[in-house]
């Protein structure tokens, strides 16, 4: 990865902030250079995005044109306002939290640019360099971002496959004087592991939370995109010390960037200062566009979007079945996107990925970006790989360039 500081002089670099270091380019932004190099028969399982073929185009061309004829009803809606969203977009986001077991009001809820907004909202009121937050180690690598730029201490909780292990997080909370100030976790179809944390943990780290005073951030995005049975509920219908992210980016199109926050008692006034801050205000046409379209369509588009992706899930697993080599092992994801593959003794995801992208043309995100600091060498062995987006023929055949070029690198070693 480059910084993307290449071209200042030395008296600018010489006046950034401490933090500036933390804003480089992704890995992701990386590998996609990688791959487009390689051309356009490069089969790449990186991208934790929708199908195609799942975003609701017409639809939402149907709720903006209802949105666009209101707006001409009252010119207002178009001028700046409504620091706190939209009332009934927010009463809409509660009812559909109910299936999460969650009981809130508008008054709990502040819409944002997707839940990456509200992760960093949460961070910018909560932190201060220096100061301790757990993460999951692997964990999504838009959150590492954002506490990156906040100047924080990590505290990497492993996560075995029933998602962040309480019992090992506990332990090290005891190891410590000062506690953290945050507890981030993914706890259902985790990204990247694809893991569920069952009711008995969720139950667990509440209380291990309640009892150390740290808040808890759960952040939710998958958990509409079930396969067989419906996820354990929310931690946020646990208790009301956990702040909730949601967002339509995987159930409606990423590019909308409507997400929410679930705010403890008091915080959804201050998030939403930081959103006026932020934005001076919320995107008034989108939370109308969104608001117009969802009661009316995603709870049926949701059932396709989960037989499609259980498709895509079966045919990944049944191709790393096929032609992994003896020592791989997998993890097996009930929804959400992604597969965490453990390479066999000797290999290392890192050092694979340009083989198997130039001789082979398959590529994956490496296990170890999705730790602080993008390098764990606990790691070395993991890769991430997203079914999301290819249809089933298309997957069978990355899962088998994608074991020939791991049994190739071993023939090599």
């Amino acid at each position: 990865m480059t910084v993307g500081r290449e071209e200042l002089t030395g008296a600018l670099l010489a006046r950034l902030a401490r933090r500036s270091p933390a804003f480089q380019h992704s890995v992701w932004d990386a590998v996609d250079l990688l791959v487009a190099g390689a051309g356009p028969e490069t089969i790449f399982f990186g991208n934790g995005n929708p199908a195609p073929e799942r975003v609701p185009y017409e639809a939402m061309q149907r709720a903006s044109q209802r949105t666009w004829e209101q707006i001409g009803e009252l010119p207002k809606r178009i001028e700046y306002g409504e620091p706190e969203g939209l009332p009934e977009l927010r009463d809409m986001i509660a009812e559909r939290m109910r299936a999460r077991g969650v009981t809130a009001t508008r008054d709990d809820i502040l819409p944002t640019t997707g839940s990456q907004q509200a992760i960093d909202f949460l961070a910018r009121l909560m932190l201060n360099p220096g100061d301790a937050v757990v993460v999951e180690g692997p964990t999504y690598l838009g959150a590492l971002q954002v506490f990156d730029a906040y100047e924080v201490e990590y505290i990497v909780a492993p996560v075995d496959d029933r998602g962040l292990d309480v019992d090992r997080l506990r332990a090290m909370l005891d190891a410590r004087t000062v506690m953290p100030k945050l507890i981030y976790t993914i706890p259902t179809f985790q990204n990247p592991t694809g893991v569920t944390m069952p009711l008995e943990r969720r139950k667990a780290l509440v209380e291990l939370a309640r009892e150390r005073e740290i808040l808890i951030v759960e952040d939710d995005p998958y958990c509409d995109l079930w396969f067989d049975e419906l996820p354990p509920p929310a931690l946020r219908s646990l208790d009301d010390n956990v702040a909730y992210c949601g967002t339509f980016s995987k159930t409606i199109a990423p590019s909308i960037r409507s997400g929410w926050v679930v705010a403890p008692t008091g915080f959804q006034k201050m998030l939403a200062i930081m959103k006026e801050v932020a934005d001076i205000n919320h995107d008034k046409v989108m939370m109308r566009t969104v608001l117009n379209a969802v009661p009316d369509f995603l709870d049926e588009h949701l059932v396709g979007s989960r037989e499609l992706y259980r498709v895509r899930r079966d045919a990944m697993l049944a191709g790393l079945e096929r032609h992994m080599p003896a020592g791989t092992s997998w993890s097996q994801p009930a929804g959400g996107f992604f597969v965490w593959v453990t390479l066999p003794e000797g290999l290392n995801a890192i050092e694979l990925l340009p083989f198997a992208v130039e001789r082979f043309g398959v590529a994956y995100l490496a296990g170890e970006w999705f730790y602080p600091g993008f390098s764990w060498p606990e790691a070395s062995r993991t890769l991430r790989l997203s079914y999301s987006k290819h249809p089933e023929a298309r997957i069978e055949e990355g899962m088998r360039r994608l074991g020939a070029a791991i049994s190739a690198a071993l023939e090599t070693r």
